[in-house]
């Protein structure tokens, strides 16, 4: 049986977004299995399956993996229909672009070179 995710692609790579505004600089990221695994809820990953994995410690095998079924669940409960949820991450997701494009700013500036927020890149002169 095939599973049929809740969101649309781009609905789930937005609220993924704003999941990952939480944890700032240890965000989820997103792998290919290389062999099946079992993820946090005991949902199968199965080798070349995409899922998703989250550092927690220092040693190996300090994480925590999430099939695409799972994630699904918990950006359900987490951010769907959670004006709250949805508010303070869209707010943490605007803050650290923010503190992004000021780095790339800097950077371009120790470069010689103009940056454009609009585009992320050079600016046009």
């Amino acid at each position: 049986m095939s599973y049929k995710l809740r969101w649309t692609d781009e609905k789930f790579d937005e609220a993924f977004r704003l999941l990952n505004a939480f944890y700032g600089n240890w965000p989820w990221k997103t792998i290919h299995a290389r062999k099946d695994h079992n993820d946090e809820f005991g949902d199968v990953i199965e080798t070349g399956e995409e899922y998703f994995s989250r550092d927690i410690g220092i040693a190996w095998g300090d994480n925590l993996k999430l099939s695409i079924r799972s994630m699904d669940v918990l950006l359900t409960i987490f951010l769907c229909d959670n004006a709250f949820g949805n508010s303070v991450g869209t707010l943490l997701a605007q803050q650290q672009d923010l503190e992004l494009h000021k780095k790339l700013r800097e950077a371009a500036e120790k470069l010689g070179a103009a940056y454009s927020r609009t585009t992320g890149g050079p600016a046009e002169t």
